[in-house]
């Protein structure tokens, strides 16, 4: 049943029907009380990763709130594909209350621009936006005569330097291979996982070279997790590049002096 002949059927039925919106399927826990109904607003509806490497995992967190009279229930946030994961923190939203859930997509051999999109299924009326994610998967993202990034990728099961003072904290290098000066900026990071020290002037010349420093919060060491770094040059075309990081087993207590 459409959406048009949805709202000409008895409250009790227009309410549910009118989840048809995201899914075409119903769910029988949405019945607004006293005519009140629960609205989702999000933080965005698209993120655009850039340039990203095969066979690896990037992430990126949106926010949902409920900007809605009555209590906001998500059935699920239902990715497209099953090379996208979508899991979401809580289900029930209060009136204003929010929540996020994480896109996380594994690039696998796919070596072209890729749009992935998650619905979000759900007891609001009005509009119920996609979720949707971009990249540029790349075999060899370097290929690109702009800039170059190192590492490609951080595998913290394998990178993590146990003997090191400072086991917490890696160098990544932004090379400028361009004919001109760029500067950079972070537009995404898991800030409860890591935290960047850009260097105080990011301007890069061309053929230069620069240094900045990722710090993994130890708190996180019993986490396993997929997360992303995102960064943007100041070209014209605002060319991004997404670091992904993992970590796929625990590695054991972590002194209380480093908690």
């Amino acid at each position: 049943m459409g959406l048009k002949h949805a709202v000409t059927l008895p409250m009790a039925l227009g309410a549910v029907a009118l989840l048809a919106l995201s899914s075409g399927a119903q769910d029988n826990t949405a019945t607004p009380t006293g005519g009140k109904s629960a609205k989702v607003q999000v933080s965005a509806e698209e993120f655009d990763f850039g340039r990203a490497p095969q066979a690896t995992s990037i992430a990126h967190a949106f926010w949902i709130k409920n900007v809605g009279e009555d209590t906001l229930r998500i059935t699920d946030v239902k990715p497209g594909c099953g090379c996208t994961k979508a899991p979401i923190d809580k289900k029930e939203l209060a009136v204003g209350d929010s929540t996020k859930v994480e896109l996380i997509f594994s690039t696998g051999h796919y070596s072209s621009r890729v749009t992935k999109s998650a619905q979000i299924l759900c007891n609001a009326t009005g509009n119920i936006p996609r979720l949707t994610i971009i990249a540029d998967v790349m075999l060899n993202p370097d290929s690109v005569d702009l800039f170059q990034v190192h590492p490609l990728v951080v595998d913290l099961d394998k990178d993590h330097p146990q003997d090191q003072k400072k086991p917490w904290e890696y160098d990544f290098k932004i090379k400028n291979i361009s004919p001109s000066d760029l500067s950079f900026t972070v537009v995404s990071r898991p800030d409860k996982y890591v935290q960047i020290d850009f260097p105080a002037d990011k301007t890069i010349t061309p053929g230069a070279e620069k240094t900045f420093a990722v710090k993994i919060n130890p708190k996180m060491a019993d986490d396993l997790f997929n997360k992303t770094i995102t960064i943007e040059a100041s070209d014209a075309k605002h060319t991004r590049y997404s670091i992904p990081i993992s970590k796929t087993r625990r590695w054991g207590p972590v002194p209380t002096s480093e908690r």
